[in-house]
């Protein structure tokens, strides 16, 4: 059988020549040990900034009205988070959103955040959606409210902390600390259950991830192309934790009788519902957090998962739907160290206009 890099990037190379800003080229290996090796696809002539190292935030995502009637519970939210995890980054879309659709900035700030917290004082119609969007998405959501006169009938069963605007610390900060640790101390534990990797698998290992958000129909057509050479061949897989590409990723090597997988987050939190339900359902799996392996510290990393999936993985392949700023800084990075990978390029999903 032909090294894993040989013929998938020769075949990926004619689908890069149709990428104007891409430029595909071959680099000499390095010193076996390293992380460098044989052919890589290189992204040139592409300016990006890097995240810093280190792995990526967990955020809290707050849904509420953005009227300045709500910024003094905004801090006390904010005030609750950082007393239960100072690294947590707590975010309301009107402080990140840029141009471009408004619900595609809100489906990819619900769909990447830890945990989500929601004021539905009122019932504010714009909060009661994202509330049901979060809940779809399987997210823990705490829910605040100045009153439960006002609430739709299907949440009214949701647990819900009344606060008062006359005393926020007592009636809103310090409940709302207990309760977050709360779901994170109940989000971890459901997670402790998982198999984790106790040592490198001795098979022939690929990484593989990409986009957060991607069209499930060329994912699908465009991992058939790319996997099937490698399918039933005695390999390990790595594969992300979140986001379209990654579970449709696990869900196509697991239907394809795959059962050397390992499951490879950010952190602890750093796992979607579908990703965690495959691994409940399939005890053979199992799951790291690379937060807490040892890895060399590279500067220039974009994230420590990074790292980790490059020193571990034979090859690397990223499915990149041409937008993604994590894939893109990702693939630039493994191009810089020379790392064996493949760009598997997928249509964008047809952004919404608002």
């Amino acid at each position: 059988m032909p090294a894993p890099h040989a013929r998938r990037a020769d075949e990926d190379q004619a689908h890069v020549q149709e990428q104007p800003r891409l430029k595909a080229v071959t680099q000499r290996s390095t010193m076996p040990g390293q992380i460098g090796n044989a052919n890589a696809v290189h992204l040139e002539d592409t300016q990006m900034s890097q995240p810093p190292a280190g792995g990526i935030p967990q955020t809290v995502f707050v849904m509420m009205p953005f009227a300045s009637d709500f910024d003094d519970v905004y801090a006390a939210v904010k005030d609750a988070v950082a007393a239960v995890d100072e690294s947590f980054k707590v975010v309301r879309l009107d402080e990140i959103r840029a141009a471009g659709s408004i619900t595609d900035d809100l489906i990819a700030e619900l769909r990447k955040s830890t945990l989500c917290l929601a004021d539905v004082t009122n019932a504010n119609p714009n909060v009661m959606w994202e509330v049901g969007f979060a809940t779809a998405l399987g997210k823990p959501v705490v829910a605040i409210s100045q009153g439960s006169d006002k609430l739709p009938f299907d949440i009214k069963d949701v647990r819900i902390l009344t606060y008062s605007r006359a005393s926020l610390a007592k009636t809103l900060r310090d409940p709302l600390t207990a309760a977050f640790k709360d779901t994170l101390e109940r989000y971890l534990l459901r997670r402790s259950g998982l198999n984790i990797e106790q040592q490198k698998p001795r098979l022939r290992t690929i990484a593989i991830t990409g986009s957060m958000i991607a069209p499930q129909a060329a994912v699908t057509e465009r991992l058939e192309r790319l996997l099937g050479p490698y399918i039933g061949s005695d390999y390990h897989w790595y594969v992300g934790s979140y986001g379209d590409v990654d579970e449709a990723v696990l869900s196509d090597l697991l239907r394809s009788g795959e059962r050397s997988i390992t499951v490879v987050g950010h952190t602890s939190y750093d796992i979607s519902e579908g990703q965690l339900r495959a691994l409940e359902a399939h005890p053979q799996l199992s799951f790291i957090d690379a937060d807490r392996e040892q890895v060399p510290p590279i500067q220039s990393a974009p994230t420590k998962r990074d790292i980790f999936l490059t020193s571990r993985a034979d090859l690397l392949i990223a499915i990149w739907d041409g937008r993604s700023e994590g894939t893109r800084a990702l693939m630039k990075w493994l191009s810089a160290v020379g790392k064996d990978h493949i760009i598997g390029f997928i249509t964008p999903a047809v952004r919404r206009v608002s």
